[in-house]
């Protein structure tokens, strides 16, 4: 909540471990999906 800017950081960090782990290509966050994380209500902490 305090630290929006660092949403997309973290959803490309998970998106690469993840594709990586199933061999699937690496893909990249569009600019309109980053938006969308950062202008959303996430209540408590990153684990939630």
């Amino acid at each position: 909540r305090e630290r929006r800017e660092d949403i997309p950081l973290l959803a490309e960090h998970f998106l690469h471990r993840y594709a990586r782990a199933h061999g699937r290509n690496v893909l990249r966050l569009s600019s309109e999906f980053s938006a969308a994380l950062c202008s959303a209500n996430w209540p408590g902490n990153v684990r939630e």
